[in-house]
């Protein structure tokens, strides 16, 4: 492709700041705009990246001729109106994790944003960074996976005003950062079985909560075809180790820290085999994953396409689908799954 694609950003946070900086690394994106609750916010995240934009609000933002794609970096509750909207206006949309609150939400963002021309992409880090398929290649020399254990998880201090615990905002592990194993535990899975990703047989789990309902760590035990087990375990009051495992029948791969591996440069797994050797699984990329991320939006529009090869539609609908079974196996509800009408 020719060009750069530019970038407005809906929200103006931490991680919208984090996105922002990355895409001074990447090839076929760039800054453009940002648009927040406030010309204030907006400007002072503006005053950081010369060059970009200041809206009042994210409804200018969306109307702002040269923006071509944005990234919806907004509380969870809102990620679908905003893909909608925005796709309406006619903008490609990387939107963070997780695409939705609940499957039927995600269906019905698909059903709205289908056929008005543009790309719209989930944004799982790690599902754009090479060392995932690097990972995915190595594989057939574990011969047959027989267990996947995926942890992500943090520890913040309680406070009921603060989003983490907030059952009104999607507050929990879960959602917030378990919904990173679960992700790589169906496409680990899948890989075995020959498929992009894997919807898991069944799904149980167990969690504690904070007084607001929030879930504040929490384990999901997950079965797929051909006896595969995974745990992925998440937590927002624990630090864990983050990382993934993988166990055959002829040796096992370590992942350390899959989904805060940020900067360009080289990431490395490893593969130890039954007799005890080990081997380096290494990639080398230039770009921040977030650029990474923002490129492969780039290339996908570029291409006409309405979906990512490394985050489809249905990928997203069967991650969401699983979530949903999770939080059903520990009874955790949020006020949006209360909702009947189409919310988008």
């Amino acid at each position: 492709m020719t060009g750069k694609i530019r970038w407005g950003l809906v929200g103006a946070g931490g991680i919208a700041r984090d996105f922002a900086a990355a895409l001074a690394t990447a090839h076929f994106s760039t800054l453009a705009a940002v648009g927040s609750r406030s010309r204030e916010s907006a400007e002072k995240f503006a005053r950081d990246f010369p060059g970009c934009r200041a809206h009042a609000s994210i409804e200018e933002m969306l109307a702002d001729p040269e923006v071509g794609a944005v990234y919806i970096a907004t509380p969870h509750p809102s990620h679908a109106e905003w893909t909608v909207r925005a796709a309406r206006a006619g903008k490609h949309v990387l939107c963070e994790k997780p695409f939705a609150m609940n499957v039927a939400e995600a269906e019905r963002v698909f059903a709205a944003v289908e056929g008005t021309g543009v790309t719209v992409v989930e944004a799982f880090k790690d599902r754009f960074h090479p060392l995932t398929e690097r990972v995915v290649a190595a594989l057939p020399q574990l011969g047959e996976i027989r267990i996947i254990e995926a942890a992500f998880s943090y520890r913040t201090d309680f406070d009921s005003a603060k989003r983490h615990f907030a059952l009104e905002l999607g507050g929990g592990g879960i959602l917030d950062v378990g919904c990173y194993p679960m992700n790589f535990a169906r496409r680990i899975a899948g890989a075995a079985l020959g498929r992009t990703f894997a919807d898991p047989l069944g799904v149980t789990g167990l969690a504690e909560f904070a007084d607001t309902g929030a879930d504040i760590y929490a384990i999901g035990l997950l079965r797929f075809a051909n006896g595969i087990l995974a745990k992925a375990s998440c937590g927002i009051t624990v630090a864990q180790e983050i990382c993934a495992r993988i166990y055959g029948t002829e040796g096992w791969i370590y992942v350390p820290h899959p989904w805060t591996r940020f900067p360009a440069g080289t990431a490395t797994a490893t593969l130890r085999r039954a007799g005890g050797r080990e081997e380096a699984l290494a990639v080398t990329t230039d770009r921040h994953v977030f650029a990474l991320e923002a490129d492969a939006l780039a290339q996908t529009a570029a291409a006409g396409l309405a979906e990512c090869a490394a985050m489809t539609w249905a990928d997203t609908i069967s991650n969401l689908r699983a979530l949903d079974q999770w939080r059903a196996a520990i009874g955790l509800r949020y006020p949006a799954d209360e909702a009947t009408g189409p919310r988008v």
